[in-house]
């Protein structure tokens, strides 16, 4: 062989033994990829698995709180203790007209229970309100699936009806009692700020007007003496009540909710008083008023006293006596004697009398007794057998 030959020989050998080699790194590559794509699937498959377990984890979680929340799993108990738990929700804001009754019980299989129930009444927005998050406040497994809330007229009073579902589990925590416990969902909320910010939306009627409170003016009072004022006040929305309070007062002043002012001083001074109407509209609205009060002495206090009957040294009035009363013809006399004079007067009803120190008008004459009114505003009771200047005097003068 030539050296040529050797060389052409040589070289064809290294050729056959890189396409030896180059063969062979393809079958084990080849080989390797097919190991690691079938590892992949391993791998895949396993994470697969371990979500459906991580799935099937927080789905047993979530069962159990489901559960926990499920009314009892004995459809009867579930029905009956969910029923009286309606009525006391309802019974929670002194509504009117409640009423609750069952409407349907669905049986799933052993899945679970779910029981329909109709509650209705009528209330209040704020009522309404109340009792929307006192229900939604309850950790129970159910839901207000309908609502029906409409205004009946002339009436701030709403007409409302739920349609309710809940769940019963048979796996219930719950046996012979429904959970006390309270929903998260509404644990950090603000229930008061929550109730004023529906209510103050006025859904269900025109804009409250606010009222306007009648001119109450200066007023003026004696030192221990009460000053006592009827505070008046109108609404031009019908349905509006107005209640009155005090912003600013004297010490010891009050006022009524129907508007009774009352104040008695104890110095004297010039003072001020601010009050307030406020209505019931929704949002509520107000009027206030200030107004003064002067408190002033007392002016001193006149006695009158009545001059005394004027009396006469010598009266006939001591020696006249009513000695009879006759009736003749419908008319009644009293016969009077005057023993100083020897003389019988004979008067009738109506007739001037002017005896000594008593002088008027012989008013009324009966079987035992005469009536005189005096000219000095007296009334005279004459008895029979008595003399004129013993007559008595009766209450009520002239």
């Amino acid at each position: 062989m030539t050296p040529r030959e050797r060389m052409l020989a040589y070289a064809t050998g290294g050729l056959l033994g890189l396409l030896l080699i180059w063969f062979l790194y393809g079958e084990l590559a080849a080989a390797f990829a097919v190991k690691e794509s079938r590892l992949q699937a391993v791998r895949d498959d396993l994470d697969k698995q371990e979500a459906t377990v991580r799935r099937g984890r927080v789905a047993s979680r979530a069962i159990a709180q489901y559960e926990a929340q499920s009314l009892p799993a004995d459809a009867t108990a579930a029905r009956s203790l969910y029923q009286a738990w309606l009525w006391d929700w309802l019974q929670t804001t002194e509504m009117q007209q409640i009423s609750v009754s069952p409407v349907s019980t669905i049986h799933r299989g052993d899945t679970y229970r779910r029981l329909t129930f109709k509650a209705s009444g009528v209330g209040d927005l704020r009522q309404v309100t109340q009792l929307l998050w006192a229900f939604y406040s309850a950790d129970h497994l159910h839901k207000i699936s309908q609502a029906a809330i409409q205004p009946i007229k002339d009436s701030r009073d709403l007409e409302f009806s739920f349609t309710i579902e809940a769940l019963s589990l048979p796996g219930s925590a719950n046996t012979e009692t429904l959970t006390v416990a309270a929903s998260p969902h509404l644990a950090e909320v603000d229930r008061e700020a929550v109730l004023e910010q529906i209510i103050q939306r006025n859904l269900f009627s025109p804009p409250n007007q606010p009222p306007r409170l009648a001119a109450v003016g200066t007023q003026r009072v004696e030192l221990g003496d009460t000053l006592r004022l009827s505070i008046k006040a109108t609404d031009p929305d019908k349905l509006d009540r107005v209640r009155f309070s005090l912003a600013e007062a004297p010490p010891d002043a009050s006022i009524s909710h129907d508007g009774e002012f009352r104040w008695r001083p104890t110095e004297l001074g010039e003072y001020s008083a601010t009050i307030i109407a406020t209505d019931n509209g929704t949002p509520a609205k107000q009027d206030r008023q200030t107004f003064t009060i002067r408190v002033v002495e007392k002016p001193p206090q006149v006695v009158e006293t009545k001059p005394e009957p004027k009396r006469l040294a010598f009266d006939n009035a001591q020696h006249a006596y009513l000695t009879g009363t006759i009736e003749q013809g419908g008319q009644w006399q009293a016969w009077i004697e005057l023993r100083t004079e020897g003389t019988l007067l004979k008067l009738r009803q109506g007739e001037r009398i002017d005896i000594g120190s008593v002088t008027g008008v012989l008013h009324s004459v009966s079987t035992d007794h005469a009536e005189i009114h005096t000219d000095d505003k007296r009334r005279l009771l004459f008895v029979l057998g008595e003399p004129l200047s013993e007559a008595a005097s009766m209450p009520n003068e002239l």
